[in-house]
């Protein structure tokens, strides 16, 4: 199929646009309406990826499935495909997607215009993971974030507004420092094609208050592009914008941004960082493989102290993009295989955390763990699947990030033993706070009297559920399914930053 790639990316947005301008009112039928189409759009989106990764050739290291659409023979404003880099993110997204709608099927606020900006997230995330082209991987990258901004001020609760505002501000910052670097990139290499950039000449001398700058321009526009992929994927210490911003979303937006969102910036650092810069790569790597142990500690001692649900998965989140980025940087196969997996297998995992727990928070109207206790007895089923997916947060043999941990670690280790030690000394806390979560809110009396009636998950959510669970332990006991398609794309990328 020729236009395979287009059809996922814009599949979303076509719903989104038939619901825009067919949709009309806010009655019980426009509102189920809208839910079926966004879930036919997501699963047809869906069946193009499965289509997409049956085609895929794992022995391949270039894009495959490239589309493009030129003005002249100079000028290409639309150029799509995929790697072994892409192909992880593009298939979470696309599995994710129908999950997160079913889980808003129950949302009665605005529901025409929730599943609007969920499609339109897909789309966004999509072409920026299919991207082949840096302006077109800016727009896509930058367009991102609307969705967001809309879900956070609209769907966000009381301190909605003010979230989006800091988010703002946030996303403004990443993007001031995103987009001049782009277009001297683009200047030094001669080319904006992605696959292009990796090996491109970019040495351009550059001396600063006398003293000359090693790598030149290379390295500044280094630390900008890294700047604006921490910021995004919210990466210690540029984190702050990402607790408030999920602390009064519904879950399906909750899960959107922590299981999807973040994983661009984690890309971009995969994408763009790694391969076409490698010796400003090489000379910032200790800084950052630092950054990342300290953020680790740091978020797991924080996510102790949270009395709220949204806060705890905000800090496990940032604890988890910190081990991404350590092992990403360590710089060895794998180190980066592992970063790759585990950026996947986090999004299984804290989707499924965030979809189950949000399915009982909107039960008894609750957010805070207080709030819960001895939900064993009454709900059985939920207390099953939060634990699997608790267990995979914290990488439990069997799951998929078991495996992504065990290929970073290995990878952070050769980097640096001390940064090793300090990862695991950081993931010690974390552990302690989603154990202790589960048994706030799983384990011991049922005594609050709001849970005793309360009804176990039903037959939507548990399918739901259920599937994200087979994909979390499909993938923990065959990582063979995504590392041989990323295997060689890694390879090729070290072997031309070696």
């Amino acid at each position: 199929m020729d236009n395979l790639l287009s059809v996922l990316i814009f599949m979303p947005a076509v719903a989104a646009l038939i619901m825009w301008v067919f949709l009309e009112g806010d009655d019980r039928a426009a509102r189920q309406n809208a839910r079926w189409l966004g879930l036919i759009a997501t699963g047809v989106t869906l069946f193009a990826a499965l289509f997409l990764y049956v085609g895929f050739d794992p022995a391949g290291t270039g894009p495959q499935f490239v589309e493009e659409r030129s003005r002249s023979s100079r000028v290409t404003f639309y150029r799509v495909g995929v790697d072994g880099i892409s192909i992880g993110p593009i298939l979470l997204t696309a599995l994710m997607m129908p999950v997160i709608v079913a889980a808003a099927w129950t949302e009665e606020h605005r529901t025409k215009h929730l599943m609007i900006a969920l499609l339109l997230a897909e789309t966004f995330l999509l072409g920026a993971f299919a991207a082949q082209d840096l302006a077109l991987f800016y727009v896509f990258f930058e367009a991102s974030i609307v969705p967001v901004l809309l879900l956070v001020g609209i769907w966000g609760g009381e301190g909605g507004r003010l979230a989006a505002t800091r988010l703002f501000v946030s996303v403004l910052v990443g993007a001031v420092l995103l987009l001049p670097g782009l277009i001297i990139l683009a200047r030094l290499a001669g080319t904006t094609e992605l696959a292009s950039l990796p090996g491109a000449e970019l040495a351009s001398p550059l001396t600063l208050a006398g003293a000359d700058i090693p790598g030149g321009a290379a390295t500044l526009l280094w630390v900008a592009l890294f700047l604006a992929f921490a910021i995004r994927m919210a990466l210690w210490p540029f984190h702050m914008w990402l607790p408030r911003a999920v602390a009064g979303l519904p879950p399906a937006a909750m899960a959107l941004v922590l299981a999807l969102t973040l994983k661009l910036g984690a890309y971009g650092v995969a994408r763009l960082l790694l391969p076409v810069f490698p010796e400003a790569t090489a000379l910032f790597a200790p800084f950052v493989l630092l950054l990342g142990g300290i953020g680790i500690a740091v978020a797991g001692f924080v996510a102790l102290r949270q009395e709220t649900l949204a806060g705890l998965f905000a800090y496990a989140s940032v604890a988890h993009m910190g081990l991404v980025v350590t092992a990403l940087f360590s710089a060895s196969r794998q180190g980066i295989d592992g970063g790759l997996l585990a950026l996947f297998a986090h999004g299984l995992a804290i989707g499924g955390a965030v979809l189950a727990a949000g399915a009982v928070a909107n039960r008894v109207n609750g957010r805070r763990l207080d709030a819960f206790g001895g939900l064993l007895v009454r709900m059985p089923a939920f207390a099953l699947v939060f634990g699997i997916f608790v267990l995979g947060l914290l990488a439990m043999p069997g799951s998929a990030g078991f495996v992504g941990l065990l290929l970073g670690l290995i990878g952070i280790f050769e980097a640096s033993l001390p940064v090793a030690a300090l990862v695991l000394l950081g993931l010690l806390p974390l552990t302690a706070a989603l154990l202790l979560a589960f048994r706030q809110i799983v384990l011991g009396d049922l005594i609050k009297e709001s849970l005793k009636s309360i009804s176990d998950l039903d037959r939507r959510e548990r399918a739901a559920l259920t599937a994200l669970v087979a994909l979390l332990v499909l993938f923990g006991i065959a990582p063979s399914i995504l590392l041989d398609l990323t295997g060689p794309a890694v390879e090729a990328m070290l072997g031309g930053t070696g």
